[in-house]
């Protein structure tokens, strides 16, 4: 696998598990947004594996739906190696 398609891959697991822990808690991508400071047009990217998370939103984003990073980066990466397999 390339550089540019593991880095497609790991934005798009990390999107993946943050849309599936705001699932999880019931709330919107405007609440998402509204709630950690980062606009709506950022979150709807970082779901979609558009945009690479950096490290103070995802702090901003899991502190919102009660989520521990290393969690979320736990099962993104468990997501991402099982799509190569």
């Amino acid at each position: 696998m390339d550089t540019d398609t593991t880095r497609d891959a790991i934005r798009n697991a990390i999107g993946n598990e943050i849309r599936a822990a705001r699932a999880r808690r019931g709330i919107t991508q405007n609440e998402l947004a509204d709630q950690s400071g980062i606009s709506h047009t950022t979150i709807v990217r970082l779901e979609s594996g558009k945009r690479t998370v950096d490290v103070v939103q995802l702090f901003a984003i899991c502190k919102v739906l009660d989520v521990d990073p290393g969690v979320l980066l736990d099962a993104a990466q468990s997501a991402q190696g099982a799509e190569e397999s």
